[in-house]
């Protein structure tokens, strides 16, 4: 019960920084019940397409859509569209003279 109890006062209080570099967000295209139950919770609007990622990054924040829900977003066959453009957005940063 202390660890749970120690996990909710973490997530209360946190107050995360600016990150001063790029954000990459994928996005689910389904939205399931309990997922916006929890959006919900936290105030995360699922109308704005960043999820409010866009108020901690000082560049862009770059969305990419995926098929399927959160839950289900890593499993078989929707895991091929994720890792699909996740290998584009790896090969992108290593292609990219450093800054």
């Amino acid at each position: 019960m202390q660890g749970h109890k120690a996990r909710n006062r973490a997530i209360h209080e946190y107050g995360p920084g600016t990150y001063d570099g790029k954000v990459t967000l994928f996005r689910c295209a389904e939205v399931d019940q309990r997922q916006l139950d929890a959006f919900e919770r936290v105030g995360v609007a699922i109308e704005e397409p960043t999820f409010g990622w866009r108020e901690l990054t000082t560049e862009p924040v770059e969305v990419y859509e995926v098929p399927g829900y959160h839950e289900r977003m890593c499993q078989e066959p929707y895991v091929q569209v994720l890792a699909e453009r996740l290998g584009r957005c790896i090969e992108e940063v290593e292609t990219c003279p450093v800054r």
